[in-house]
């Protein structure tokens, strides 16, 4: 039996009980230059934490769902827990589009109609907006709007990383990426040893080590990475 009618049902149920509506695209995020940590400050980092990092980010603005959320009849649509990034908003409504980089998806079941995006009204329930914009919605969703920093496409993020301690050698990796999702364009790994020296350089960027252990390395940032250019 085609499954197509029920379907088709279905989303005249949606649209009596909620109405059509027009998703907008009017948001734009907001581009930073990012140099942190900031010059003479002393951090701590764990193992496998930025150490310097630089680049241009963009802040998003959007929604993190915490859980796994059924929305429909019969859990027509499954959203997935992770960051949704905003699209857009008009009377009231913002509109938001999964974030693929964080795992984010709007997954349907059998006999639902295609999503097109996420849709989050002012009484704060959360709406799957299908392609013949007709919201499905589910209230008591547990989720939050934050600001998100994600990595621009068009500039090149440096990053110095740490990767632990042996004996009197610490570990620290250098990336090279770009884009949203992140693409990375060039690694290397290198070696210190703290008896020579407790200046770290890796190209322009120095950082003085105060403290290192194979979980975590304390230091005072010296200079950061210069600005990175467009690629």
């Amino acid at each position: 039996m085609s499954t197509k009618p029920v379907s088709v049902v279905l989303g005249c149920i949606s649209l009596i009980l909620s109405g059509c509506v027009t998703p907008a695209y009017n948001y734009s995020a907001k581009a930073i230059a990012v140099d942190k940590p900031a010059a003479d400050s002393v951090i701590t980092v764990a193992v496998g934490e930025n150490v310097l990092f630089q680049g241009t980010l963009t802040e998003h603005d959007g929604v993190r769902v915490d859980e796994i959320v059924k929305v429909g009849l019969l859990g027509l649509y499954t959203l997935t827990p992770a960051v949704y990034l905003k699209v857009g908003e008009k009377d009231g409504k913002e509109f938001y589009k999964p974030d693929l980089s964080s795992g984010a998806a709007i997954v349907r079941g059998l006999i639902a109609d295609p999503p097109k995006m996420l849709q989050v009204t002012s009484a704060d329930q959360l709406c799957v907006v299908t392609i013949f914009n007709q919201p499905v919605c589910k209230s008591g969703a547990k989720f939050a709007r934050r600001q998100f920093e994600i990595e621009s496409a068009d500039t090149l993020q440096q990053a110095l990383i740490y990767n632990g301690r042996i004996d009197n050698r610490i570990r620290i990796s250098y990336r090279e990426s770009s884009g949203a999702p992140t693409r990375t364009l060039f690694s290397n790994d290198a070696e210190y040893d703290l008896n020579a020296s407790r200046v770290i350089a890796y190209k322009d960027a120095r950082i003085e080590v105060v403290e290192a252990t194979n979980e975590y390395l304390k230091y005072r940032v010296l200079q950061n990475f210069k600005l990175s250019p467009r690629i």
